[in-house]
């Protein structure tokens, strides 16, 4: 059952969606069993012709926004955002990537404004992938933080996983667009700490959960894994080294790093 609130009105879900048919047909079912027809919206970022017409046919009673080019995650999720929250249309919007599935009703986003981490579960639905994640500059490092009592590191920060998330229209006039050379890896992080630095809210939301199903998308693509993951990887954590140490120290340790697989110790 469905709010009666009229605030309800103003959160709408967006599904990211790149070809792969049968999971975006699972994620979209999973997200009609909690949350009205009218206030989904499947994005097709750049797929086939043929599966955005199957789409359609499959679910006439949602809306249907078409970017006819893919432009990566960062592209797709700026064509959501932009448009769900032009003319004051949505307050909030929970993105879902289409390898996840919901678990949880929408009825209650978060009631200040700001970036929010859901629950995510891997896999299964008792193993816990992310509650939140942390960011290490220095290390070039990401880590998926498990349990509600976390703690930060020493020069480390929070960031918000893409997977699933909900922003609202306030955060993202005041912090504006994802950062589209990125194309698709670490933009997350770029955000997360671009959100930080203006003092706004980011935080988990844990009465949203959803279940990820690690490994559905572009995990066998050499291009993304290996070229943009590594590539981003270094732009964002030279970004946000705080100081020349800390630039240096990650130069030293990916060297180490890069050296070490050439042995066996």
């Amino acid at each position: 059952m469905f709010m009666s609130d009229p605030n309800f009105k103003k959160a709408a879900c967006a599904i990211l969606s790149y070809n792969h048919p049968e999971i975006t047909f699972r994620a979209v079912n999973s997200v009609l069993k909690f949350h009205p027809p009218e206030n989904i919206y499947l994005i097709h970022n750049g797929s086939e012709q043929k599966w955005i017409k199957k789409h359609q046919l499959d679910f006439p009673q949602i809306n249907h926004l078409i970017q006819t080019q893919n432009k990566g995650y960062t592209g797709g999720v700026n064509f959501a955002f932009t448009n769900l929250f032009e003319n004051n249309k949505n307050q909030w919007v929970f993105l879902l990537t289409n390898d996840c599935t919901l678990l949880t009703n929408l009825e209650a986003p978060p009631t200040e404004p700001g970036l929010y981490s859901v629950l995510i579960y891997r896999r299964k639905i008792d193993v816990i992938d992310s509650v939140i994640g942390l960011f290490e500059p220095k290390k070039g490092k990401l880590s998926h933080l498990r349990s509600s009592n976390f703690v930060k590191l020493n020069s480390s920060y929070f960031y918000v996983p893409g997977t699933a998330f909900w922003l609202d229209s306030k955060t993202f006039k005041d912090v504006g667009l994802f950062d589209e050379s990125l194309h698709t890896y670490w933009e997350d992080v770029d955000y997360s700490m671009r959100v930080q630095a203006k003092n706004i809210n980011l935080n988990p939301h844990l009465t949203t959960q959803v279940l990820h199903s690690i490994g559905k998308t572009c995990h066998k693509n050499p291009y993304y894994t290996k070229f943009l993951f590594q590539r981003n990887r270094k732009i964002i954590s030279l970004k946000y080294c705080s100081s020349l140490n800390e630039k240096i120290y990650f130069i030293i340790y990916n060297l180490i790093f890069s050296f070490s697989k050439f042995f066996i110790f």
